[in-house]
């Protein structure tokens, strides 16, 4: 699918691999990521748990259009490998960083943060804990995975949010099961 305003070829790295195919079902929600990077004038993003590599596309290929930087971190050799193919595949500006938020401590702004990292209550706390606090004022974060179908996400997200509920305005998706936290 091309994009009418940049003519951007989202569906590009479906020809990757049967492993870019994989998941059907997800295919209007990394159209949506991009175009929220788009809106929210992303320039530093960062994405917690590569999965099939559609996350690390999109925003990569958003980072490139704006000339900005995209990391996308995870702790499975496989996903890696599959971000490190899509971003020589397309020439996108994305660090690959091999790890979770115990072993990799962030240390500067973000403009959009996607967590779709382990989905144990433990894991994403520690997420939020580690990458949240980076977020800038007016910035984006993105929970996958968030409602009833995936109850440790919820229980985290919701635990963390309680805490740290002044600083954000948040928006349940059910739609795509993610939870929408602006940083006010």
């Amino acid at each position: 699918m091309s994009d009418p305003h940049t003519g951007a070829d989202l569906d590009a790295w479906h020809d990757l691999g049967a492993w870019a195919k994989a998941d059907p079902g997800n295919w209007a929600v990394w159209p949506l990521l991009y175009h929220l990077a788009k809106l929210m004038r992303a320039r530093t993003t960062v994405e917690v748990g590569i999965g099939r590599g559609h996350g690390t596309y999109v925003l990569g290929l958003h980072a490139k259009e704006v000339g900005g930087k995209h990391y996308a971190i995870d702790v499975a050799s496989g996903m890696i490998n599959r971000a490190t193919l899509v971003v020589r595949q397309f020439d996108l500006p994305v660090t690959v960083l091999h790890g979770d938020s115990k072993a990799i401590v962030w240390r500067q702004g973000i403009d959009l943060l996607y967590v779709d990292g382990g989905h144990s209550s433990e894991q994403v706390y520690g997420d939020l804990e580690n990458y949240a606090p980076w977020v800038r004022r007016g910035g984006l974060m993105i929970l996958d995975d968030y409602g009833k179908r995936h109850l440790g996400v919820t229980e985290a997200a919701d635990t963390w949010m309680t805490v740290h509920f002044a600083d954000w305005s948040t928006m349940g998706w059910p739609w795509c099961w993610w939870l929408l936290c602006r940083r006010l």
